[in-house]
């Protein structure tokens, strides 16, 4: 995408630009969506 079209989508994206970590370590258990990724593991973030 060219700059200029991404412009363009910015009032229709409310979520653009922003990223939502979040502080659950219950999502890096067995079973989770983070299982088996330490870099989203909670405690190892700045």
């Amino acid at each position: 995408m060219t700059f200029q079209e991404i412009e363009e989508l910015r009032p229709v994206a409310a979520f653009m630009g922003m990223m939502l970590e979040s502080s659950s370590k219950r999502l890096c258990e067995k079973g989770g969506p983070h299982y088996g990724s330490p870099d989203k593991d909670p405690g190892k973030k700045n």
